[in-house]
């Protein structure tokens, strides 16, 4: 057997593919590794919030003006995502673009200031002036639009709508699982039966069982594995996705912190007892819009969604205790009694 491995940079984090197949097998896996990575690093470039020429980029500078033709795998991703924010009745919302940027700036600008008042409620910036409506005062109702058939302007094909100026797109909490879903499918159809897929800590098993640690959310140390982990879960052939609090954050004045998980019906940081929501299952983009929504929805409705999805889940408390669910017994272990709050 040999092992062969990519890594390679998307998405603004390092990933990592290795797949273990015959020699005989070799280089149909070199071709399927690198159409992944080319198919991930065009994703990147299509999706990307801070690219200003990416395809999501000019969904939203075209918003409330016109629609925009994308491609069939876009189209896809961004139905999926209408699925999910209807789904978690709004908690998941792909329209929050404009709110998430505004919380980077005051981030980067401020520091450890609390990020502004206007920018947190969704208010319009001072060059958004004579937009009909806010990027952050509407969840009601549908925002984007997609439609397959001729629209004012364009021929048939598929096109995508952004109701109100100021509007932007953020595919950041659904791209990682939706990429690992492509990955898997090419290595099964390319007849790999034994692979470990990471996307930044999005990790995906193929074939072998494998421990995977899940990282203490109040001590988190980048690209680890085990060794800052509280726990660790043996997955096969499944996917485990985690979402946390930890993983851009600043401390305001008052000492509060501010987090990137923001909560689309109050463009502030999410609120509730959760802060890091890891969930296993086999549909990758499912669980990465949903690992995002259960931290703004708290664990009751949470682990509402993770039983009518057939999805085992581990919560992590602001206390520091843990709560995991019934299918993980037995494959689950536990190297703390609790995460270290």
């Amino acid at each position: 057997m040999r092992r062969i491995e990519t890594i390679f940079k998307a998405f603004g984090t390092a990933n990592r593919i290795s797949v273990q197949v015959r020699e005989s097998q070799a280089e149909d896996a070199k071709k399927a590794l690198a159409d992944i990575r080319n198919y991930v690093c065009d994703m990147d470039d299509r999706l990307s919030a801070f690219k200003p020429t990416s395809l999501v980029r000019q969904i939203g500078d075209a918003a409330g003006k016109e629609a925009v033709p994308v491609d069939e795998d876009t189209y896809r991703l961004l139905q999926l995502s209408e699925r999910y924010r209807r789904m978690t009745k709004g908690a998941f919302d792909i329209t929050i673009g404009e709110k998430s940027r505004q919380w980077r700036e005051e981030r980067d600008v401020c520091g450890a200031d609390q990020p502004d008042e206007n920018a947190l409620e969704g208010k319009k910036p001072k060059r958004q002036a004579g937009s009909r409506r806010s990027a952050g005062a509407r969840t009601s109702r549908k925002e984007l639009c997609l439609k397959e058939s001729r629209m004012k302007g364009h021929g048939p094909g598929r096109v995508a709508y952004l109701r109100n100026p100021g509007t932007q797109l953020d595919l950041g909490g659904v791209a990682k699982g939706y990429a690992l879903d492509h990955a898997v499918k090419v290595l099964r159809d390319a007849g790999i039966e034994e692979a470990e897929i990471n996307f930044g800590g999005s990790i995906a098993s193929i074939g072998w069982g494998q421990e995977v640690g899940i990282q203490d959310p109040f001590h988190p140390f980048k690209f680890s594995t085990q060794h800052n982990a509280f726990a660790t879960i043996f997955c096969q052939n499944e996917i485990l996705i985690t979402s946390g609090i930890y993983e851009q954050q600043f401390r305001a004045a008052n000492g509060d912190m501010s987090h990137h998980i923001l909560d689309p019906k109050t463009g502030r940081s999410a609120k509730s007892e959760l802060v890091s929501v890891t969930l296993i299952g086999k549909d990758g983009a499912l669980q990465d819009a949903l690992a995002t929504a259960c931290i703004i929805l708290g664990l009751e409705k949470s682990l509402e969604l993770c039983k009518k999805h057939g999805l085992e889940a581990v919560f992590v408390l602001t206390n520091g205790r843990v709560w995991i669910t019934e299918g993980l017994r037995g494959r689950y272990y536990r190297l703390r009694k609790e995460a270290s709050a």
